[in-house]
């Protein structure tokens, strides 16, 4: 939160959110960034609707990189949750297998028991595997 001085209604404090941009008085302020916090440390939780990351396969020849492709989650294995950052060693990857509607420029199709990986999209380790988008 960045102070941006005494507010022209009652002299309170007004603070503006560094995350979001929006501004608070001081009380809201408060509870604002205690929600950012909030979703800044507890795991991600897959669920039907969500937005995130796949890597496409390419090709092993280097004819066709793998591409990052937006893809929207259908179908979650119950009890899977991945943390957002790094997946927890104990986690089995396949224990966070999602189905995906995929989209391409040229279309969208479905793939059922995708994987999750805690690698960067786009990177060779991520072909054929799903992780949440980066934050903004």
């Amino acid at each position: 939160m960045t102070y941006l001085g005494p507010c022209e209604y009652d002299g309170c404090g007004r603070w503006r959110c560094d995350d979001c941009g929006q501004s608070y008085h001081r009380g809201s302020a408060q509870a604002h960034e205690s929600a950012h916090h909030c979703e800044r440390t507890s795991p991600m939780k897959p669920t039907v609707g969500r937005i995130v990351h796949y890597t496409n396969l390419g090709d092993r020849d280097g004819k066709y990189p793998p591409e990052v492709q937006a893809a929207i989650i259908t179908k979650v294995k119950p009890g899977a949750v991945v943390d957002d950052d790094d997946a927890p060693q104990d986690v089995n990857e396949n224990d966070c297998a999602v189905s995906l509607r995929i989209f391409y420029e040229m279309g969208d199709f479905s793939m059922v028991a995708v994987p999750f990986t805690s690698e960067a999209a786009g990177s060779e380790a991520a072909r054929g595997k799903w992780t949440w988008p980066q934050r903004a």
